[in-house]
Formats: C-alpha cells, structure tokens, sequence
C-alpha cells in the first residue's frame, strides 16, 4: 500500500525505465500507434502556439505523445528560463524557444537516446529560423528524478513545463522533491499528465502498453494532492481536466471501471507565502491589468479563478501570494496584506468553488462538464458556446485568420460535443459558410438541415450550402455525396469527400497530406480530396468550401501547384485526427 501512495508504485526502477524507453523509442513508430487518447492533445492550444506548431519539422511532430498544452499565458517574450521534464522528440521545447525570446534558455531532458536524437537533428536550424543570434536552447540526456545529476542547479529554473510524462516515472515522490529544488523561489511546475480515479491493481500497472500509453502509471488523483503538498507544493491548482478514453478491448477488461483524466496542474513554489489548505482570507483583491498576449480580456488563473481586465477580485491569502510573487506580478494589482485574519475564505465571484475541495471527486466533476471548459488559460474555465470564438481562438481575427488558426487546430476530439454546440472549440458560432468550412471541429453526430450552415450539414445539404466541415451521417448516395463538401461515413470510394468517419483508417500518404480519411478512401486522398475532373464546372462555381476541403483546410484558393505545401502545413499542425488518434 505504501508503495502505491507514495508514487513508488510501478516495481524495481530500471526495469520501469526500459520498459518505457523501449516503448517510446522502438515500439511506437507516430502517434497513429497508439491505444489510447493517453497521449494525445484533444484540446487544440493558443493561437500563437499553433501558429509556430504548424513551422516546426514534420519528425518532431510525428514523434509526438502529449496529453496536454503546458504552456501557461505570459511566456511570449519573458525571457524565463525553462525546463521540460521529458521532452522526447523536443516539440514543446521549440515553442517554448520561440516564446520566451532570445533572452530566456529552455532546457529539455529526457532519457531516451532516441528521442533526444530526433529533437537534436533540427535543433540548429530553429535557431536559424527564429533569427537568434546564439542559442536559447539545449537537450539532455538523464533521468527526471536526478535532476542535478543531469546537470540542472538548483533554484536555476523559473518554469517547469511536462507533458505525459511523470506518470511514468517509477519514483514519482523523487521527481516532485527535484522539481522544487530546481526552481527559484516564485517559480512554477506547470504540467499535464495522466491520473486515475483510483489506485490501479498490479497487472494494470505492470502492463507494458498501458505503462508505456500512460496509463499504468497514472497516480489516484487523491494519493497526488498529499505528495505535491509532502514536497513543497502547498495549494496544488487544477487549470484544465479532459476525460482519457481507451479503446482496445483488452486493455478495458484490464482497466475495469477505473476513470483516467488528462489534468494540466499549476505548482507554484513559494516558501513561506503558502499556507495549507482550507485558504485563509486577509482581505485582499487583485486586479488583472489585462497585459498577458492573446488573454487581453480576462485570465484564468486555474478552473475556479477567472479575472476580467480592471475588475477588482476578492482573493485568498494563496492566489495573492501566485499572482504577487511569481512571473504574473507585471500583470496583476493586488492589494492588501496578510496582518489582519478574516477567517476561512469563502471563494469570491470569480470563483466557482474553492480549491480546498480539491479531489478525486471535484475532478471528476471537471471531466464530466469538460466539454464546456476552455482549453487554454486565456479562455474563463466555464465559457459559453456563443464566446467560442474568442480568447481561445484569435478574438478578434478577421475570416481568413480565425480560418488559418482553426486548421491547425487539434478541436476535433474522439467525442465531440453535441451539434448544438458546434460553434465550440475553435469555430466562430456564428462563422460565415466559407469560415465554417475550414474549421476542423466536427461533430460525430450532424445536426439536422435547420442547421446547415453551422458546423454541421443537413443529410440532403445543396452543393452551394455544403459549406460545413462535419460529415452528414447518412448520405443519400455517393453522387450527392461527390458534389457537397460533406460525406456519410459509407460513402463510396469515390467520393469527393471533405470530412472524415470518426474511425478512419491511418493510410500513410493520407497522414501525410493531414492525416484523415474516409474508411474506403484511395491512399491518394487527404481525407479531403478536391472534386473529381468529371464535377469540376461545378466545383468552379462552388463556395470557397469545396476548394477548402473541410477538416483538412487546404487554402480556398489554391492550384493544383500549391497542394502539396497546403498538405505540409496541414500535416505539421497536427490539424486532423487520425481515426481516433489525434495528429
């Protein structure tokens, strides 16, 4: 029992290692390999990391396992300096690189000579790209619970990100003890990472796959609370939770009825300043100055604490302390000191619940009303479909901008929200039909013909009003399928389809061009093959959707000449959901 309450709960260390060094190194080949949605991002990150996403070299991409988006609002231009705990094939190192200017450092470890390789290969040539004069950025090989064995001082680092990877260390108690000796003081652990809702029996966590895909690995959410606050980490906050889904057979009959979260937990290391919880109440506020790039209008601090720009917010003594005393302190006003004592803090307007609730049971909670959460620390945690089109996704972009961020986007998870929502995630609700096109959020399920230009297209949709990125799951035959932008998931082969069936097949050459494809699709379609020869008057005078290819968003006014570059781009954004593997 201790062993599993302690993090130590995966058997002999260098065994663990192997095991998911083999896996991650030789086992999986891209992230179409894998299981589970484990390791895959289904909530699509803030513009600007899409945008540099979509410039970084298709093999990082592709080698990229991820549960998450651990990159907190406030990085462009800070010159922090940055550590990525298991940085594999190096992707979040590169954004981090580019947002933190020439000025900060960014450090990725892990222990997988093969990862590291890869991250390496295209390190000097980012450089060279971002136009800096000297390096900003390194890779090491060592383990995540050595951290000043493989080099890092102590107090040297002021942001520790990870994405998917502490769950797989056999010494989770050791990684946490590191981490907080490796930060300054004001410093922060912001990271996404796997947990279950209970502790996991042995064969699940001795399962090869299920260690390597994250989840045999993954600590009870209840067991993580008490090592954080054991470590130093007294006011543990939750920024984001989504719902982990598996999908082979055999490891769900291993599983039972355990749930699995991807949770992105915010860390902060402040001596002294936090106290344990319940939060205490000192009368104090803080005033969001609305200066954080891309979150001008309000900051989500965590789930339950949202901040419009220039209202005053009744704060506990530890949100003051976060917002005061770490890399936030430009951009927020706080008042008020902790001499006076006002008992227990009741939470504010800005809240929903206090953290002291924290648990396996709040977290639960948070999956279950996830499709109504906002993805990024930008967006206020409970946002409603109607402000889709805001913080998250370019506020204030014109048509063709809120177009080009929504097709690198990675919006479309296995199990969309309902067609009512569909101008969720990263699609302006109310977007014009060509706008609508290019989104890549698509429901499963399309709405009925009233609404044909959302999201969504009516079974029997025109070709002119075919300017809906989802699939219409019941065409009426393949001839009506080749001449709107939406297909039936059993649409024929030849079909000039724009969408994908939730379970397509992971062709090479159709990953290749963005990844998706109709189950019967030839090896030469993206998913979204432009109208055949035999159609093209009528794909002339088409809207710009047809051109758009839907899921895929090829540019609207693209030649055959730029098709290949449009695919490229598509492709390196990991836009489009293979089957049920996000890209």
């Amino acid at each position: 029992m201790s062993q599993v309450t302690t993090g130590v709960q995966l058997g002999e260390a260098d065994a663990v290692r192997a095991s998911v060094s083999k896996y991650y190194g030789e086992t999986l080949q891209a992230s179409s390999d894998l299981k589970t949605s484990a390791c895959c991002t289904a909530k699509a990150p803030p513009a600007d990391v899409l945008a540099l996403l979509r410039q970084l070299p298709q093999e990082i991409v592709q080698k990229y396992y991820g549960c998450g988006s651990p990159f907190p609002a406030g990085l462009k231009g800070s010159g922090l300096r940055v550590l990525d705990l298991g940085c594999g094939s190096g992707r979040d190192c590169y954004v981090c690189a580019a947002l933190v200017g020439e000025k900060g450092f960014v450090t990725g470890l892990d222990m997988t000579p093969a990862q590291l390789q890869v991250a390496q290969r295209h390190s000097e040539a980012w450089q060279q790209q971002l136009g800096y004069a000297a390096p900003n950025m390194r890779f090491l090989q060592g383990r995540i619970e050595e951290l000043a064995a493989a080099g890092i001082t102590p107090g040297s680092i002021d942001l520790i990100i990870s994405n998917c990877v502490i769950n797989l260390s056999a010494d989770k108690a050791a990684v946490l003890r590191e981490a907080y000796a490796a930060l300054a003081d004001g410093g922060e652990v912001f990271f996404s990472d796997v947990y279950c809702d209970r502790r996991l029996p042995e064969n699940a966590r001795s399962h090869e796959v299920l260690l390597g895909e994250c989840l045999g690995g993954a600590l009870a959410v209840n067991d993580f609370l008490r090592l954080a606050h054991s470590v130093g980490f007294a006011d543990p906050r939750v920024l984001e939770v989504a719902p982990v889904a598996v999908h082979d057979d055999e490891l769900k009959s291993l599983l039972g009825e355990a749930a699995f979260y991807s949770i992105t937990f915010r860390l902060f290391k402040l001596p002294g300043q936090l106290e344990p919880l319940p939060e205490e109440d000192y009368g104090q506020t803080a005033t969001y100055n609305g200066t954080l790039p891309g979150c001008e209008a309000s900051y989500a601090l965590d789930a339950t604490h949202s901040f419009q720009k220039g209202q005053a917010v009744a704060v506990s003594g530890n949100t003051a302390a976060m917002l005061s005393s770490s890399y936030l302190k430009p951009h927020f006003t706080v008042t008020g000191d902790t001499s006076r004592h006002l008992g227990q803090f009741a939470g504010s307007s800005s809240s929903s619940s206090s953290s002291s609730t924290l648990s396996a049971v709040s977290i639960a909670a948070m999956a279950a009303a996830s499709g109504n959460s906002s993805g990024s620390s930008c967006c206020p945690p409970k946002s409603k479909p109607a402000a889709a089109g805001g913080s998250c996704c370019a506020p204030k972009a014109e048509p063709a901008a809120t177009t080009a961020a929504a097709a690198g986007s990675s919006c479309c998870a296995p199990k969309a929200a309902p067609p009512a929502a569909a101008g969720s995630s990263c699609c302006a609700p109310k977007a014009a039909p060509a706008a609508a096109a290019t989104s890549s959020c698509c429901a499963p399920k399309a709405a009925p013909p009233a609404a044909a230009t959302s999201s969504c297209c009516a079974p029997k949709a025109a070709p002119a009003a075919a300017a809906s990125s989802c699939c219409a799951p019941k065409a009426e035959s393949a001839a009506a399928a080749a001449t709107s932008s939406c297909c039936a998931p059993k649409a024929a082969p030849a079909a000039a389809s724009s969408c994908c069936a939730p379970k397509a097949a992971p062709a090479p050459a159709a990953a290749a061009a963005g990844g998706c494809c109709g189950p019967k699709a030839p090896t030469s379609s993206s998913c979204c093959a432009p109208a055949p020869a035999a159609t093209t008057a009528t794909t002339a005078a088409a809207t710009p959707s047809t051109a758009a290819n839907g899921c895929c968003a090829a540019p609207a006014k693209s030649e055959e000449a730029q098709a290949p570059a449009a695919a490229a781009a598509a492709a390196s954004s990991g836009g489009c959901c293979a089957g049920r593997k996000c890209c």
